[in-house]
């Protein structure tokens, strides 16, 4: 059995066998529980990992508004903002709208317009660009396995590159479902720690097995994502990544949401998120009927009250000193 990469015990750890769902191949992986600090691992990284990130993975395909008219330009300057910085009557107005949940998480990093923000592992830059919008034009994104450099008309960059590349000084660094597939975590926290000003943020968003889907579906939880998915964290086990690289833990917020239960309950009918009869795919030919659907919305948000979410945003502060 091999060690736990996050706290290098080597106990009598618990195996599962997990099989890729995604886009249903079935093909099966042997996971460990760590039982010092229960961080669920992949135990052998696949050589050929690239293979399972196909050209029509969700983050390259989340393609960015940015034809847009000068009035939907006034209206997401506003809208964004105010969740951006919570200063913008309109904006609140609009936000009632038509609500953004991964600006509003944004904004308890306590950045301000002029914040140096770094995106890492952003895909082609959906949020980022949603970032940008709002008025804020310290922007970077990078990622490695884009096609090539993206440059938006609006001033946004996307760069095919790693961490390592991007010389430091940024207010704000953010790894929004990106930590769980990377290989070395010690090394990517490192690596964030030395790129952040004092007093940075880092804020990291995962899913975490310290909840009620982990416990409830086990091998059938959606967000397994064998073998995308090499670390799972748990509530312990993050803690220790973040103190054991000199970080401190200000915030950690659950946000998870009815895609726990969507994605579980079709897992346990062999049904994969690619399928024709998947809910992601097609809703109306799914298992799921509307009622069901406002349900797991329902226990989503209670979840998240318990802090018993499928996944959280931890917010992570390098000291001053």
């Amino acid at each position: 059995m091999p060690k736990c990469s996050i706290c290098d015990k080597d106990n009598n750890h618990t195996t599962f066998q997990i099989k890729e769902m995604m886009f249903g191949s079935g093909e099966s992986f042997e996971y460990f529980s760590c039982d010092n600090c229960g961080c669920l691992q992949i135990s052998s990284t696949p050589e050929n990992l690239s293979k399972y990130y196909p050209t029509d993975y969700y983050s390259y395909t989340l393609k960015p508004l940015y034809k847009k008219s000068k009035l939907s330009r006034f209206l997401a300057y506003n809208r964004n903002n105010y969740f951006l910085f919570k200063k913008n009557l309109l904006g609140w107005i609009l936000g009632k709208i038509h609500t953004n949940p991964n600006l509003e998480i944004v904004s308890h990093a306590g950045i301000d317009k002029n914040a140096r923000v770094l995106d890492v592992g952003c895909g082609i830059g959906h949020l980022l660009y949603s970032m940008k919008l709002s008025g804020m034009k310290n922007l970077l994104g990078i990622d490695p396995f884009i096609e090539k450099d993206l440059h938006y008309e609006n001033g946004l960059s996307i760069l095919k590159t790693e961490i390592e590349n991007v010389e430091g000084g940024w207010d704000l660094i953010m790894l929004n479902h990106v930590l769980e597939h990377i290989e070395h975590q010690h090394q990517m926290l490192a690596a964030i720690y030395t790129k952040l000003n004092p007093g940075g943020c880092c804020l990291i968003r995962i899913p975490t097995v310290s909840g009620f889907a982990w416990e409830h579906y086990k091998e059938n939880w959606v967000q397994l994502d064998a073998p995308r998915h090499l670390f799972l964290h748990s509530l312990k086990s993050i803690t220790l990544l973040s103190q054991k690289n000199g970080f401190e833990i200000e915030n950690v917020i659950y946000d998870s949401t009815e895609f726990q239960f969507i994605g579980s309950e079709q897992y346990i009918k062999n049904i994969s998120l690619s399928s024709n009869s998947s809910y992601l795919t097609n809703p109306d030919k799914s298992i799921f009927k509307r009622d069901d659907i406002q349900r797991y919305k329902k226990d989503a948000k209670k979840l998240n009250a318990e802090k018993k979410g499928d996944q959280f945003s931890i917010f992570l502060r390098k000291p001053l000193s």
